[in-house]
């Protein structure tokens, strides 16, 4: 389960995800996150999403 301060990186695109709240924390309102990009642009997209 993840837990506030939590942080997935995904090396082959720069992103990386860090838990801000939990659903445990918001006591099932949301979880929230920051979503952190490549400012260079070199993530791919998901395939057929455009």
């Amino acid at each position: 389960m993840a837990q506030s301060g939590d942080t997935v990186e995904i090396p082959a695109t720069g992103e990386r995800f860090v838990v801000l709240r939990t659903s445990a924390q918001t006591g099932g309102e949301l979880l929230e996150l920051e979503f952190h990009v490549n400012p260079s642009g070199s993530g791919s997209s998901p395939a057929g999403c455009w």
